[in-house]
């Protein structure tokens, strides 16, 4: 599109407005650069009432266009040639117009002298100006009547600009405003080409009213009706390319208020191909359009997992990648995701396939985190299980086994929660902080998801090179963590319990972390030391035992419990209230056997190891006592200790070699060496564990 800016300008610049917009070219006017700029301003001021244009017709008068005749007279000539081989009747009209009839100046009649003389003191510096500059002048170039009719002219130029059907084109913008002149202009433009195919379908119109009345016979009402729709639908498609065309633009230079004014209009439904609007916005990192696309509808699962790939396809992502970690998008130097990336590519680093993206998310978040992306949904299922992260339903398993293709399908609640979160992952990887924002605001379990991201943004901190990159990222890092903060208050505000129950909470869909482990990893200190966290710590701290254990009695409680072995704690500790039996039926689990479920009373008392209640009371709290990780901490330092005296004792006073009289070593020397042995089959457990798992 094109765009005329005026600048100051003088009585050439009318000239150039007037052609510009009877061409249907768009005119910006910068307030307060001087002269026609202002001039212009002023005046669409002063006629302000012409901005009402139902008021006014919607076509634009000519300068020569007069709205008066007189009577038409009708009268046939007479001919001295008799002798024509040819002869006929001929009838001529004569009408006589009234020039002073003006259509213009009928409409600018009562701004007419002020008009003249406000355009008269600005021509008028323009040829003091131009007289200056020539040496010889002629009479020619100095008559009033050359002068008056240029100054007639440039008038009726001004009057065409002013007039109802053409002032929209004309916009102003403000250097002393806080308005962005690339919308000012955008805007502009919109509204120009709108009016052009306002003005092109009501010629068209006009066009076949006219040739419809020559039709002999008249068309029917249907035979209308039919070519009216098939001329609007050629309309509408014209209207909805030149819509695309605009928004593009709207996202080039970022005009998001005008396209959601002027293009999009709260819906998608006029705009061609916008999948592709959709990747454009994503790739060009803006925000404010991926938001508003969000909120009128689009589907990122049906861009990214076209035909049921989430489920079907063997190569899910491949779309993901191919658009998304383009090579130059992970090493742009917005970023600092290639200095992450283990590779022996000779010519870069990339990011090609779910492999890759998992270790990379490895390295950046931990090694604790599972597997967040997988190819295929038999990939997924498969890992899983193998993890033990599902439950093993055998009956399923072996219906499965027989019939490989009736594998169970993600919902689509779960693929729409999936694609969200690998949008938000990759905006925070691409260093997108405020379209990550906006995805986060279409996201569940959005705790865990923003301080995943400051753990991310913490990591980039550590790599960035220079000052500004690394404040960037020092300050986004603690918005999200602020973000966390706000949404575990507000969720303690509604209920604490379950607060606490969230930060423990596995969650599936970032590869089975916790909020507290995830925050506890990235130093998240503040949202940490929320009152949330430090309950919910705390109640992992006693488990089933009461957490509220700080005075002495009950301090004095725990002592008792422990150098007795838990064979007094059921009579000394408080435990967590019991459940609740509801007509002589046992509760059911609400939690997991496995983790952290401190809330759920059901392990209390349940199940059952004897009929007795006292004495399965009993056990329980004497087995709870003892799963209490105060407890194992207590244990495990009153174990080293004995292992520290013992140790010292031995080398100290007992270490002596076997003698004839004695033949064999001291029993304390033996003890000594069964803790050692136990101590290091217990530090090489864990490692041997994750190697058969990696071997199978």
């Amino acid at each position: 599109p094109v765009v005329t800016i005026v600048v100051e300008g003088g009585k050439d610049t009318i000239t150039n407005i007037y052609y510009d917009l009877r061409d249907n070219i768009p005119v910006v006017i910068i307030d307060g650069s001087g002269r026609v700029a202002d001039f212009f301003k002023r005046w669409l001021l002063y006629t302000k009432e012409f901005d009402e244009a139902s008021k006014y017709p919607q076509y634009p008068y000519e300068i020569g266009e007069i709205d008066k005749a007189t009577p038409v007279t009708a009268f046939s000539p007479t001919t001295d040639d008799t002798n024509s081989s040819k002869a006929g009747t001929h009838t001529y009209f004569e009408v006589q117009l009234d020039a002073s009839r003006n259509t213009l100046k009928g409409i600018f009649e009562k701004y007419d002298e002020r008009l003249r003389k406000d355009l008269d003191l600005l021509i008028s510096h323009d040829d003091d100006s131009s007289k200056r500059r020539k040496i010889s002048q002629t009479s020619n170039n100095n008559s009033k009547d050359a002068k008056s009719n240029k100054f007639d002219a440039i008038l009726r130029q001004v009057m065409y600009c002013l007039q109802p059907a053409v002032r929209s084109g004309i916009a102003v913008f403000n250097l002393n405003s806080d308005d962005n002149l690339s919308e000012t202009i955008f805007r502009t433009v919109c509204k120009s080409r709108q009016k052009y195919f306002e003005r092109k379908e009501s010629d068209e119109n006009d066009a076949i009213e006219i040739r419809q009345r020559k039709y002999k016979p008249q068309p029917t009402i249907h035979v209308k009706q039919h070519h009216t729709d098939s001329r609007q639908h050629v309309n509408r498609r014209d209207q909805n390319a030149q819509r695309s065309q605009l928004l593009q633009l709207a996202m080039d230079w970022n005009c998001i208020d005008v396209a959601k004014e002027l293009i999009l209009q709260n819906s998608l439904d006029n705009i061609l191909n916008k999948e592709e609007a959709f990747f454009n916005a994503l790739t060009g990192d803006l925000p404010a359009f991926v938001y508003e696309f969000l909120k009128l509808g689009i589907d990122p699962t049906k861009i990214f997992f076209e035909n049921d790939a989430f489920s079907m396809s063997k190569n899910r992502y491949k779309k993901f990648f191919q658009r998304l970690y383009s090579n130059k998008a992970v090493t742009s130097d917005a970023t600092q995701l290639s200095a992450f990336i283990e590779s022996d590519d000779v010519v870069g680093k990339h990011i090609c396939t779910t492999d890759e993206l998992n270790d990379v998310l490895a390295i950046l978040v931990g090694d604790y985190m599972h597997k967040l992306y997988f190819n295929s949904n038999d990939d997924e299922i498969k890992y899983r299980q193998l993890w033990g992260l599902i439950e093993h339903n055998k009956e399923q398993n072996q219906m499965t086994a027989q019939n490989p293709e009736q594998q169970e399908k993600p919902s689509k609640e779960r693929v729409f929660d999936t694609i969200m979160r690998d949008l938000f992952i990759w905006a925070i990887l691409m260093n997108h902080t405020e379209m990550a924002q906006v995805f986060l605001s279409h996201m569940k379990y959005r705790i865990c998801a923003a301080l995943i991201a400051t753990k991310i943004l913490k990591q980039y901190f550590q790599k960035a090179p220079y000052g500004d990159l690394r404040d960037n990222y020092e300050k986004n890092a603690q918005y999200f963590e602020e973000y966390a903060i706000s949404c575990i208050k507000q969720c303690e505000k509604n209920d604490s319990d379950q607060a606490c129950e969230i930060v423990l909470q596995r969650i599936e869909l970032y590869g089975n972390v916790t909020c507290l482990q995830v925050a506890a990893d990235a130093q998240d200190k503040f949202f940490i030391a929320t009152p949330c966290c430090v309950q919910a710590m705390s109640n992992m701290w006693y488990n089933n035992i009461h957490p509220k254990q700080s005075n002495k009695r009950n301090e004095l409680a725990m002592a008792i419990g422990l150098f007795s072995l838990g064979l007094l704690a059921p009579f000394f500790v408080n435990y967590r209230d019991p459940p609740k039996i509801k007509d002589n039926v046992d509760p059911e689990r609400s939690l997991q056997p496995y983790g952290i479920h401190y809330s759920d009373p059901y392990p209390i008392a349940f199940p059952r190891y004897i009929k007795y209640l006292p004495l399965n009371n009993y056990m329980h709290r004497i087995k709870n006592f003892h799963q209490a990780l105060r407890m194992k901490y207590c244990y495990h330092c009153l174990i080293y200790c004995f292992f520290l005296l013992l140790f010292s004792y031995v080398l100290l006073f007992d270490f002596q070699p076997p003698t004839s009289s004695i033949p064999c070593i001291h029993w304390t020397e033996i003890l000594t060496i069964i803790l050692v042995s136990i101590m290091l089959i217990e530090e090489i457990h864990y490692p041997g564990q994750y190697n058969i798992i990696w071997e199978v």
